[in-house]
């Protein structure tokens, strides 16, 4: 009977090592992702894919990462726009004036978060907009609405390790 339960111990101890080291590899590690000139810094559970729309399209299980690059020769004489001025003609041109998004700006970019419904799904987004030397990025973090306190953080660490070669 001692034997038994001797057994069960180490038999239980083993398992919940395993649990423990099994789990210790689950966490997401930081992973770098480049298009064309723009770096960014996910995790390993993202994956790129491709979209008509977009320049770069990243996805998580719960998180989609949007860019759009546009070259300043497109929008006339946006070389002279500031990030601002950017992301007030991002708010126009997609008719989220309606919606009265907060604009905010640090030293790397201006940003601003707004709510979409699309598919009867309800979706918050943070948009971050950025002037790199040659055009202006418009990269945009979104998840289910319901959630995205959860996540807020990490928009705002995606959007801080954004750089330009």
């Amino acid at each position: 009977m001692i034997k038994c339960k001797t057994s069960f111990k180490f038999l239980a101890i083993c398992l919940a090592l395993l649990l423990v080291f099994t789990c210790s590899g689950c966490k997401a590690k930081p992973k770098r992702f480049t298009k064309l000139e723009m770096t960014i810094e996910l995790t390993n559970d993202f994956y790129e894919k491709q979209h008509i729309s977009y320049t770069t399209y990243y996805e998580s299980k719960d998180e989609l990462v949007v860019c759009l690059r546009e070259p300043f020769t497109l929008i006339p004489d946006s070389k002279y726009w500031s990030r601002t001025e950017y992301a007030n003609a991002c708010i126009r041109a997609n008719g989220l004036t309606g919606i009265t998004p907060t604009m905010s700006e640090n030293d790397k970019y201006a940003y601003f978060k707004f709510d979409r419904s699309l598919n009867g799904q309800n979706y918050t987004y943070l948009a971050a907009c950025f002037k790199a030397e040659e055009a202006f990025w418009l990269i945009q973090f979104a998840t289910y609405a319901h959630e995205y306190s959860k996540h807020e953080n990490d928009f705002f660490k995606y959007a801080d390790s954004v750089f330009f070669s």
